[in-house]
């Protein structure tokens, strides 16, 4: 190799990156050829393939920062730190800089060492700075080579280019001991986008910082959501997770019933579901008979299989017909089961807030709680693909909202209910609907999906109901 593909290369070549001066790139350096030749070469003698994981590994964490030349390229405020260990020495092998340039501030830690190597960044190395036609040598913090504010109250985020993490400190840890960094072997970071924030009541950076500590994290603002609505969603994790759906599902698969033990189980894990929502949202909560109704539902779920087998009727082949129409999808397909066991905790918890209109609040809470975000993680865990998923996540938002289309259906003419479906958006965009040469088209296969949906939706809410009996269902 002329250059390497690893690590190391990648930390120097991010150096060169951010360092002030002009970065200059070799032949075949971003493609990954091996040949070394210069400018007096006429051609290249090896038939070299471009490696295109290494270009585009430049392509994600190099370029980006190529592009900001600006910010690196200046000297003026560029500043060189020591990696100061736990035993109070200097590592010499961990490169740490900072430069600034119209109101953005970038910092640099490579560690040029395969030992991993702990410590923290406060005070530059000591360089000439002008004040007016005085020059003095002196060492500057980091708060302000950064440009931060010396505010005690307040918090600083920042993103790492390398990993696209983003972090979180609090600037009186800063303003006491600086940067706090734990290094792998030749691991680097480009750390860019410096911004102040404050804890408050709505958003408390104090108690994501309690909680996520040095850890970097994808989504600042996803990550401050998801602590407020903690109270809601670890309760419900407790039971939207892949591990326990798929150990139950397994369990259940053809059972009729559930043991006592994972019934007591799964009554307090929705028992804690529901005192999660009423804490959140303040409403005073009696939860007997929605946490009755609700494990119902779940229960029902959970046994389908061997419950729809059951209602078969011996020499009647329509009964047949209708089990077999029902059961198919499940043969094959798991996550119908995930999607309709997310269905049965979901789709009546907007009755703690209206009775009435409950499908839409349910809903919406739905989105505003992220209620779907675990079944998306579950569907990814079971080998589904994008468009897999979010088809899934589709079919659990309609058959939220379509549940009692059933008894709508018998207070008006079904032609009616049919039309009212077909210009629901949400329905349009399930069945991709679209227009060509003044005609609507629609997918088939994804209406016998929906209409497959629609169909056993009623059937688990009538199944659910203790006084539930096979001919009700069967006239269903």
């Amino acid at each position: 190799e002329q250059f390497g593909k690893g690590d190391k290369y990648f930390g120097i070549c991010m150096l060169m990156a951010t360092m002030p001066g002009l970065p200059m790139l070799g032949h075949g350096q971003i493609e990954g050829f091996s040949e070394k030749y210069g400018m007096e070469f006429r051609k290249a003698y090896w038939d070299e393939k471009i490696d295109p994981d290494l270009v585009s590994r430049h392509e994600w964490e190099i370029f980006p920062l190529l592009h900001q030349r600006q910010l690196f390229a200046g000297v003026e405020h560029f500043n060189l730190y020591d990696f100061v260990t736990r035993d109070g020495s200097t590592n010499e092998n961990v490169y740490a800089y900072s430069n600034h340039e119209n109101g953005n501030s970038a910092l640099v830690v490579y560690n040029n060492n395969i030992h991993e190597s702990e410590g923290w960044i406060h005070y530059s190395v000591p360089q000439p700075r002008r004040y007016g036609n005085e020059k003095k040598i002196e060492s500057m913090p980091l708060y302000r080579a950064l440009f931060l504010p010396a505010d005690r109250d307040a918090f600083i985020i920042f993103r790492d280019q390398v990993t696209q993490q983003q972090f979180l400190r609090p600037m009186d840890e800063i303003l006491d001991r600086g940067l706090h960094f734990t290094l792998r072997g030749y691991e680097y970071h480009a750390f860019l986008d410096f911004r102040i924030v404050y804890s408050s009541p709505a958003q408390d950076y104090r108690s994501l910082y309690n909680f996520i500590g040095h850890k970097g994290i994808p989504n600042m603002d996803q990550a401050l959501r998801e602590l407020i609505l903690k109270p809601i969603q670890e309760p419900y994790r407790a039971i939207v997770n892949h591990g326990y759906l798929g150990y139950l599902i397994e369990k259940y698969e053809d059972s009729k019933e559930t043991e006592p033990t994972d019934e007591n189980e799964i009554k307090l894990k929705i028992q804690n579901m529901l005192n999660g929502i009423g804490n959140h949202t303040n409403i005073g909560l009696t939860a007997g008979k929605l946490e009755e109704e609700i494990f119902s539902l779940f229960n029902t779920s959970l046994n389908l299989k061997a419950i729809i087998a059951g209602l078969a009727v011996p020499k009647s082949s329509k009964v047949k017909e209708l089990t077999e129409y029902l059961l198919e999808p499940f043969e094959d397909k798991e996550k119908m089961h995930y999607t309709l066991l997310v269905w049965s905790l979901c789709s009546q918890i907007g009755k703690i807030g209206a009775e009435d209109e409950y499908t839409e609040l349910s809903n919406a809470w739905l989105d505003e709680w992220q209620l779907a975000k675990p079944l998306y993680e579950i569907l990814k865990n079971a080998g589904c693909g994008e468009e897999e998923i979010n088809e899934q996540i589709l079919l659990l938002r309609l058959g939220i909202a379509q549940q009692n289309w059933y008894e709508k259906s018998r207070k008006q003419p079904f032609d009616m209910l049919v039309k009212n479906w077909l210009t629901d958006p949400e329905i349009q965009t399930f069945l991709r609907v679209n227009r060509y040469q003044g005609v609507l088209w629609y997918n088939r296969e994804a209406f016998d999906k929906f209409t497959w949906w629609m169909s056993l939706i009623p059937i688990v809410k009538a199944l659910s109901q203790p006084s539930a009996g096979r001919t009700r269902v069967i006239e269903m």
